[in-house]
């Protein structure tokens, strides 16, 4: 078995990378392998209650992150990164975590695909 973790990093109003990143991990569910969706630096707003990325004619993260949600499918964000733009209310479920502790993931990880 081998652990892949996905790191999306761009904000989600400026590119169309976090959708693809986000299909792509949909397609990770059903693998039989060790998985986590971690979200750091500008990724952190798709989880904001406060932003929403279709207003600007991006794509709504939700049925993404709702599918992942109900898969049991961990997704890690990073505490430093939400406390630097300001977010305290997560629209979506996550597990925040230390900078020190996404770092030990990535370590850990046999691949690691970045956004």
């Amino acid at each position: 078995m081998k652990r892949f973790t996905v790191v999306l990093r761009r904000s989600p109003f400026q590119t169309m990378r976090n959708f693809e990143a986000l299909r792509m991990t949909v397609g990770l569910v059903m693998s039989d392998n060790e998985k986590t969706l971690v979200l750091v630096e500008d990724a952190v707003y798709l989880l904001s209650a406060k932003a929403h990325p279709e207003a600007v004619h991006r794509f709504d993260p939700a049925k993404h992150l709702e599918f992942l949600s109900d898969m049991e499918f961990p997704t890690w964000v990073e505490k430093e990164s939400l406390e630097e733009r300001g977010i305290r209310d997560l629209r979506f479920q996550a597990e925040v975590k230390s900078r020190a502790e996404i770092a030990a993931l990535l370590a850990e990880s046999d691949a690691v695909v970045t956004y």
